[in-house]
């Protein structure tokens, strides 16, 4: 499967997505329009529009998207035949990109941290950050922001204010 290649027109692509996907989307069923490419901090829709990415995914594209250093990288990496993905694994990247990390603290923090890697998403974050925060304060309440997004997962769903993703995955 080719999606980057798929061609259609923008309403029935639109109207497809709208059926096959489940409510758990929030924020991205507001959008009318059919995102087909990106550069920095600007996308651009089927019909050729560009818009200003304000969501940046959620903040994961400090850097803008397809920015060239970042785009080189990621090429390099692919072509060098590393693990793209270990889960938790051992690799020599994992290695590095560790050493590094701890290399930037101070060296207090540095002497007395350990890293968690949660998962490739925030709901896994949250998720975390849940469990860390009833392991310490010993309590099970959560304070969150009404109208926040905190993911889709069990434990992020119970933060959030919104019912809609709350009705289950097929309503």
């Amino acid at each position: 499967m080719r999606t980057c290649a798929n061609k259609g027109s923008t309403m029935e692509e639109l109207s497809n997505l709208k059926k096959l996907e489940s409510n758990a989307r929030t924020y991205a069923a507001t959008f009318q329009q059919l995102f087909v490419s990106g550069k920095g901090m600007r996308v651009k829709d089927a019909n050729g529009q560009e818009y200003l990415d304000c969501l940046s995914n959620a903040g994961t594209l400090a850097l803008g998207h397809n920015p060239p250093i970042v785009r080189d990288a990621v090429i390099e990496f692919l072509n060098s035949d590393h693990l793209q993905q270990a889960l938790d694994l051992a690799t020599p990247a994992k290695h590095a990109f560790v050493e590094e990390l701890f290399a930037t603290l101070p060296a207090s923090m540095r002497d007395n941290s350990k890293i968690l890697f949660c998962g490739p998403s925030g709901s896994d974050a949250v998720e975390a950050a849940i469990k860390l925060a009833r392991h310490y304060t010993q309590r099970s309440p959560l304070m969150s922001f009404h109208g926040g997004y905190h993911g889709m997962t069990a434990g992020a769903l119970s933060a959030m204010g919104n019912l809609n993703p709350k009705a289950g995955l097929l309503a």
